[in-house]
Formats: C-alpha cells, structure tokens, sequence
C-alpha cells in the first residue's frame, strides 16, 4: 500500500470515526471534501498535525476506500484503526517485551518518546485506555499515532512533534525502541513522488524512510531517563550494532550501576533492534553487576518465534537474581569494563546455540574464543566479497562470494579456509555478518603445524573420495542388473559430464 493511500485511509477514519452512520455517507457523496472536513475536526479538537498531511488528493481512491468501509463489521473496523501505525510485524514482538517487562500499572504516567517504529503504546492502550502517556515524535508517523490515540478513544495520551517533551514532567517509567535516525528533511518532494507503481512505491517508502545516521543511543536514553522519577525505571529496545559504539554516557550508566539488566534477541525475531536494555537510574545498587540475558540460546534457530511461553521464561529471569548456564549471567562490572564496556550479553554468556544443519547444533564458549590467542581475520589476509577481478572462489555464503588474499607468512591459505568452514567458523560468521568479516577471529598455531595439518586431512579426505567412487562403482552395476532384469537397460543411456568433451 503507497504513502499516500495510508494516509486516506487514515485521514477518511478520523473523519468518520465515533459518528460512522452520518459521516461515511457524506464522505461518499462528496469525496473532495475530505481535506476540508479532516482540518475541521482537528481544530474541533485542539489536534495539531504535521505539514505532511496530504492537501490535494486522489477522488477516486477516497471513493474506493469509502465503499470498502460501507459494509464492513465492528471487528473489522477496528483491524484497520490498528493497522494505522502500520508496524514492521519484525518489531511487535520487541514492543510486547518492553511492555510486559516494564509492569505498566493503569497509575503510572508513561513517556513513549519514538512513536515511528514499533510503538509501545500500541500494547499500553491495549489494556488501559485511560493510561497517562506522553511522547514526541517529528516524523510522519506522529500523525498516524495521533489518528491511533483518538480512535481508541485514549484520554490521557498527550503527544508533540518537538524534539523534547516539556521538562516539568516527571514519569514514573519511560518504554521506547530508539530508532535514533533523523528523517530525511526534503519531504516536499517525497510527496510529489508518484506512488501508483509498485516498484516506485516501495523505492519510495525507502527514501521517505531514510535517516541521516546518528549513532548516540545512550544521549536519546539519557534524555529520557533525565524524565523519569529517581525510583522510576526505564525499558528500552535499540540497536546492537549501535550499542557497541564508545560513548561517554555508556560508560557513566555502567560505573553507576544504573543499567540492571540486558537482553538479546535472535537477529531474525526482531531485525532493526535486537538488545533490550533495563535501566533503573539514580538507584544504585551494591551487588557491582549487570544481569546478562542471552535469550537466543533458548529459541529453535531454524523455527524463531517469541511466543508467550519464551516471554514468560525471559520475564522470570529478569525478576530473580539466579544465573542459568548457556542463558543468563550476572557479569561483574571489572568484567565489563576490561572487555571495552561491552554490553552485547552473547560476549558474556558462555554457551551460544547455533543451527548448523537442519538436525544438527553446536554450542559455542564465545568468552573463550574472544580470550584465546588468537588473530583477526584483518590482520592476516584481505578479504573481497563479489569481487569480479578476482578469478576463483573460496567461499560462497549467503549467496555472495568471499575471496581470500592471504598477506601474512604466519597463515596457510588452505588452512584458512577450512577453518572458516569448521563450525566455529561459520558461527563468528553467522554472529559477526559479512560487513564485519574481518573480526572474525583465528587461532595462532604456527604455521608448519597448520601445513602438516592440511596435509594430513587432504591424505584421509583423497582415501574417503577413493572408497566413495568405488561404492559409486559398486551402485552403477547393481542398479544395471536390475535394469537388465526389468528388460529396460537398452531403452536409455547414462552420460558421465565428466568425460564429456569441453
């Protein structure tokens, strides 16, 4: 569905919404005045929308839209309210953790600040329409969540589209996926981007969507947890990739002991943000550690799902203080620090689950492997991915080739390449990404013994090819036999390509 159509359907829902019997059939009568009838009602109700809202629109798709609301039922209507923030199905089960975590008690007065990706409130209103919530959000998709809030009838939702709520406000808890990219300023010719196309529609939404990049997580956490009452807690999800980044206020929340807990979600759950982060400032503790979840190790790699019974397991472990091998860890703060003021739980955690086939997984000591003597992948080779002037592939994954240029006298080439096939291989590479190969990590072992090894393996693996092309052999004659007994072996002829010519 383009742009601009969600908006009708949201702008034709305001209009009718708490008077359907009255409003629809004017709406039908007389499509052009939607524009006019929306700006009415939102001076009616004090509600102050974006410049985004569309000025000039399609008749006939306002017609389209106000026959398929004709008929429909109760129920229906209501999907398509709550279809208006038009969520990344990606991003709910994160939004259901953050609520369910945070304990939202119909007293408690709540700040949502970013409202455009996942939004908790979706689950807040769910259960307590008379929730005190407020938020700011400068994107387009405050207009939505605004439509949102008045049609589920929402009484203490208080939104902005500035950049900060009002400083005079205390919360007693603040619930946000920080998605901490600026949108794209030139909206005006966004809006003038002919949408009807499909494939100018979704490269459309892309470039609507796209952010110019700022990296500072813990300054959005920071001002809203400077919000939040000084025994108040705040849940937020963000970005592992960003969680990693060096940041002054990072280190500030760790040495303080503000951050209680950390949890990571499998990549595939939940795609843009993956870590869960529990921050209770300005109460300090004095058990010097932080809870570390690593919850992949409890999901099906091949089957992800974050179902009630996975939520309920991962709830219970934030609210004790046990550790649970392969799954939770209480890590020292000496630990986290020395390990850079990382706050990735995977690095922590020991064992990590990973699906190596379809009936097959191995668990990997990750703590070791960082510890361990080893190389990065960086320091000893080059690494090219689709790379067409290089003439042979070494390795094929995610349907992109890897080439490998050895550069340093200490690394067999063949030896290289089978260790990033072993197991341990393909889990830093599964971990790490292709972007980031070059972390991938390598044990030192000289090089002589790395040739030997080679060596060795190459002898075993020619004598297994030998007795496979033998019990080849052996299946060729039996299955001849049979043939001959069946009286079909002169109806048909099997070709080797092998010794076909070039």
């Amino acid at each position: 569905m383009g742009w601009k159509y969600s908006y009708y359907w949201a702008m034709i829902i305001f209009v009718i919404h708490n008077n359907r019997s009255e409003m629809l059939p004017r709406l039908e009568a007389e499509p052009e005045k939607l524009v006019p009838m929306f700006n009415e009602k939102a001076k009616k109700l004090g509600f102050e929308f974006t410049d985004n809202v569309p000025k000039i629109i399609d008749i006939q798709k306002v017609k389209d839209i106000c026959d398929s609301l004709e008929n429909i039922s109760d129920e229906e209507y209501f999907k398509k309210v709550y279809g208006l923030l038009n969520d990344d199905i990606k991003s709910l089960p994160m939004s259901y953790l953050i609520y369910i975590l945070a304990n939202v008690k119909s007293s408690d007065v709540i700040l949502d600040s970013n409202f455009q990706y996942g939004s908790v409130i979706k689950h807040i209103l769910n259960y307590n329409h008379e929730q005190r919530i407020d938020g700011f959000e400068a994107t387009l998709r405050y207009d939505f969540v605004l439509i949102f809030a008045y049609c589920m009838n929402a009484k203490n939702v208080n939104l902005y589209h500035d950049e900060f709520v009002p400083n005079r406000k205390e919360y007693d808890k603040a619930l946000s996926i920080i998605d901490n990219d600026l949108l794209n300023p030139d909206i005006e010719e966004i809006l003038k981007t002919d949408v009807d196309n499909p494939a100018t529609e979704m490269m459309t939404l892309k470039y609507f969507l796209k952010r110019e990049e700022n990296d500072d997580v813990f300054k959005d956490i920071d001002s809203n947890m400077s919000q939040v009452k000084a025994n108040g807690l705040g849940v937020f999800g963000v970005s592992e990739k960003k969680l990693e980044m060096k940041n002054i206020v990072k280190e500030e929340y760790i040495r303080n002991e503000w951050i209680d807990t950390v949890i990571q979600l499998p990549r595939k759950v939940n795609y843009h943000q993956n870590i869960v982060l529990i921050v209770r400032k300005n109460k300090r503790k004095t058990n010097q550690y932080i809870r570390m979840i690593n919850s992949p190790t409890i999901f099906d790699e091949l089957k992800l799902k974050l179902d009630k019974q996975k939520i309920d397991r991962i709830v219970k472990s934030v609210n004790n203080s046990k550790e649970y091998s392969g799954f939770v860890r209480n890590v020292p703060l000496d630990e986290i620090k020395e390990s850079n003021n990382s706050l990735i739980p995977s690095r922590y955690v020991q064992k990590y689950t990973f699906a190596l086939q379809d009936n097959l997984s191995i668990q990997i000591d990750y703590s070791q492997l960082e510890d361990g003597n080893t190389y990065r992948l960086s320091d000893v080779a080059k690494v090219y991915i689709d790379d067409d002037s290089k003439p042979e592939t070494d390795l094929v994954i995610d349907r992109k080739s890897i080439y490998i240029d050895v550069t340093s006298k200490n690394i067999s080439k063949d030896w290289l390449i089978e260790f990033i096939h072993s197991p341990v291989g393909k889990f830093q590479l599964n971990k790490l990404g292709l972007e980031n190969i070059g972390n991938l990590r390598i044990p030192i072992i000289p090089v002589e013994k790395q040739k030997e090894s080679i060596q060795k393996f190459n002898n075993v693996k020619q004598k297994v090819e030998n007795v496979n092309a033998s019990l080849d052999e052996v299946e060729k004659e039996i299955n001849q036999r049979l043939y001959d007994s069946m009286g079909i072996s002169d109806t048909f002829e099997i070709i080797d390509k092998k010794n076909l010519p070039d």
